[in-house]
């Protein structure tokens, strides 16, 4: 059986795994899908009439993949080709789809367009690149645990507070400790 080939006007579905980006196609409502790249047959000159394909449904995971690299390329203004070159350094790590394209996702492309702020317009090459990015990683990574520990003093002293309270409540007086730094 011969597998008919895609109409460049026609859209394919995401299992097919050509998808636009979000508001292109502001009728769908959701994330579209775009003929493959090139090829095509031409056209007959016969309307046929197209059936959109069901609006895709957003996940609430923003970390996954959604965008194809012709996509992403477009969007960025940048070569295909470019894209596979910071994935095979490690800038950045697009998930694969179950036919192995590189999906990417807004993450993905927010740190691409970093990566291309600072080559095109900082002038850095990418070893810098790497460098600033594996700093900024950390420095994210440092934020967080400093917010983390300040979210467990806050619930240390609620709960302290909670616990003097009912104490007092039973007539229990307990002495308190020095806090650290006073004598």
């Amino acid at each position: 059986m011969q597998k008919r080939m895609q109409h460049p006007g026609e859209k394919r579905t995401a299992d097919q795994g050509f998808i636009m980006p979000p508001g292109l196609d502001a009728e769908e409502g959701g994330p579209l899908v775009a003929p493959p790249h090139g090829g095509g047959r031409r056209s007959t000159g016969r309307a046929k009439k197209q059936e959109r394909p069901a609006p895709l449904p957003r996940g609430p995971d923003p970390s996954g993949g959604v965008y194809v690299i012709s996509v992403v390329a477009r969007l960025l203004e940048m070569h295909p080709q470019t894209l596979r070159k910071y994935e095979r350094l490690g800038l950045v790590t697009p998930t694969r789809s179950l036919g192995m394209l590189r999906l990417y996702s807004a993450e993905d492309i927010v740190r691409v367009r970093l990566i291309k702020y600072m080559v095109d317009d900082l002038g850095m090459n990418l070893a810098g690149v790497e460098f600033a990015l594996s700093f900024l990683n950390r420095v994210v990574g440092l934020g967080e645990k400093i917010q983390a520990v300040s979210q467990a003093n806050a619930l240390h002293q609620l709960l302290s507070q909670e616990l003097e309270g009912m104490l007092g409540e039973l007539g229990v007086d307990l002495p308190r400790a020095p806090r650290a730094g006073s004598i």
